[in-house]
């Protein structure tokens, strides 16, 4: 995400919540739609990802999140789905269960990306990248089978039965070490 868009965001945020301390996070849905009306993608690119931007905020709000060892650990939670360089193309405010974000069976985080995906119109050809907090095995299975290239850090406990070694069998192997499976999708653990 551009920089000075970040910090444009969070000035605003920031100044309305301010004024209204009451507001939720339909108040500034229109400043989200408006913002996503806007940054709707001009020509297409092979990579995106998705991802949650942490809007800096310090005063007292039920929307503010607090997430603990980020570099922004108190503020408002937005997902957000970006250009390989950075270019916000379509943002969404967390707010718990009222959160834009419908169920389509895989979880809350593979849920956010299926939205994103759907956002941005991504096609086949395309590939998204995202961290663990998103990427599980049904999710890259269901984006694979619309033709939708994935890659993401995948959690030990989300493996979902992978054909991968395990993770204290890992641990023992010298630093470099790496293997790979192919189930429908391609799965590599390395050893740090």
């Amino acid at each position: 995400m551009d920089v000075e868009l970040l910090v444009t965001m969070g000035e605003v945020l920031n100044f309305t919540f301010r004024i209204l301390p009451s507001a939720t996070w339909d108040d500034v849905r229109p400043f989200f739609q408006h913002l996503n009306e806007v940054n709707q993608p001009k020509y297409s690119q092979e990579f995106y990802s998705t991802d949650e931007v942490m809007i800096p905020y310090y005063g007292k709000h039920g929307a503010k999140q607090i997430i603990r060892g980020k570099p922004i650990c108190f503020g408002f939670k937005v997902w957000a789905a970006c250009t390989a360089n950075g270019f916000l193309l379509h943002a969404e405010p967390y707010y718990g269960s009222h959160t834009n974000v419908p169920d389509t069976g895989l979880g809350h985080g593979p849920n956010v990306v299926m939205e994103l995906v759907k956002q941005i119109n991504l096609h086949t050809g395309q590939h998204v990248v995202f961290d663990n907090l998103f990427t599980s095995v049904p999710l890259l299975k269901n984006l694979g089978d619309q033709g939708i290239g994935a890659t993401g850090t995948m959690r030990v406990d989300r493996l979902s039965g992978a054909p991968v070694m395990a993770k204290k069998d890992m641990e023992k192997k010298t630093r470099g070490y790496m293997e790979e499976a192919f189930t429908g999708c391609i799965y590599t653990r390395g050893q740090k």
